[in-house]
């Protein structure tokens, strides 16, 4: 219990100070903890795969990708927060996040634990299916969409170069 109040604590710290935060530094302090918390659930996972065996180990593993991945995303937004304009950071840091919540789905399909019948593991699938497509939904209608529809791709796809400069 301590140390959940530890994090939670910690978590409302961020929040306040990130205001008062330089953009550059506020982005470091936001994505930093999500990286440190991808590291430990890269190693949770790792400990769990060496406990396992099967389809179960598999899925561990998966996890255990999924959070390295997602930890490499937020180093490189953070990086890409501090770096000089331009650079592929963010793509990259965009590329693994994405890899990150597409290793999840086959993660938590093949890492359940043995279910009585078939209809039970149906329902699993049913359950963890829709709620990654709510997800995945959620993350195309709020990021996604407002983000494309800041873009010119008149512009990008004209330019044989990236990142697109500034006319």
């Amino acid at each position: 219990m301590r140390k959940l109040l530890l994090i939670i604590a910690a978590g409302l710290a961020v929040q306040l100070l990130l205001p008062h935060l330089p953009t550059g530094a506020g982005l470091v302090a936001g994505c930093l903890p999500i990286a440190v918390a991808g590291v430990v659930g890269w190693a949770g996972f790792r400990r769990q795969a060496r406990r396992h065996s099967g389809r179960e180990r598999a899925g561990y593993l998966l996890g255990s990708i999924s959070c390295a991945l997602l930890a490499v995303s937020y180093v490189l937004y953070a990086a890409d927060g501090v770096a000089v304009a331009g650079t592929l950071l963010g793509g990259a840091a965009d590329l693994a996040s994405v890899g990150a919540a597409g290793a999840s789905v086959p993660a938590i399909l093949l890492g359940m634990p043995p279910m009585p019948d078939r209809l039970a593991r149906g329902m699993y699938l049913v359950d963890v299916v829709t709620t990654a497509a709510a997800i995945f939904a959620a993350v195309w209608q709020f990021v996604l969409v407002p983000a494309g529809a800041g873009l010119s791709w008149a512009a990008v796809i004209g330019r044989r170069s990236w990142p697109p400069r500034s006319p």
